[in-house]
């Protein structure tokens, strides 16, 4: 049997119904055909909509499949998946040197990798667990780690931040999709590559540092 995947623009769902359930029932609708006849392939985006004082939504386009005799009368538009093409192998037998494994220095390194070389990776600071350790202390016990601190140590400064992640989500080029994917990777939800402005948290954020070195 042949299918459509087909993508599905300006879904509201109000934000206290957030779930699966309500998206199928609004996709249904949408489609205006029962939720047995379709299933939900892949979320594209999703959005607070704050215009109804009255009443807050979340705003969804998705990719659903369904069965390729659906008439498709709104001409809703064909999903065509964008696939990264493979890295081309460098055959080098020098390593890079990369200085600093804030994010600059990860993502460098990962992209040295991925065309199959092995960069060596100097940081002065300490690994991101004991990082913590003497980020704590400091604020804590007001003792500061010339060497190990909220600004100095592997992750960079952004590891404290408060996680925020702006990413055009309306507009992403497929560079900031790599990097939504490569956190993805690494241990951040899979929301994250669809929420707009998605906030992670310093936990999540050291985890991802850790987990990537």
């Amino acid at each position: 049997m042949k299918f459509l995947e087909l993508i599905l623009s300006d879904l509201q769902v109000p934000v206290e119904n957030d779930g699966l359930a309500e998206l199928v029932a609004a996709a249904s609708r949408k489609l205006q055909v029962g939720p047995k006849d379709f299933v939900i392939l892949k979320i594209l985006s999703k959005s607070l909509d704050m215009l109804n004082a009255e009443q807050f939504f979340f705003n969804f386009s998705l990719v659903v499949q369904i069965a390729d005799g659906f008439a498709n009368e709104q001409n809703f538009p064909v999903y065509v998946a964008r696939n990264q093409p493979p890295r081309k192998t460098i055959g080098r037998q020098e390593r890079p040197i990369i200085i600093g494994f804030g994010p600059a220095g990860m993502f460098a390194a990962l992209e040295l990798i991925a065309y199959g070389l092995k960069p060596l990776i100097f940081e002065r600071g300490k690994i991101i667990e004991e990082r913590t350790v003497d980020v704590g202390k400091f604020i804590q016990e007001r003792t500061l780690n010339p060497e190990s601190n909220i600004q100095f140590g592997e992750g960079g400064a952004g590891s404290y931040s408060d996680g925020k992640l702006f990413s055009r989500r309306d507009n992403n080029t497929s560079v900031i999709n790599r990097v939504l994917q490569t956190y993805i990777k690494f241990g951040a939800p899979e929301a994250i590559g669809y929420m707009s402005k998605p906030h992670l948290g310093t936990d999540v954020l050291c985890t991802i540092v850790g987990n990537i070195r």
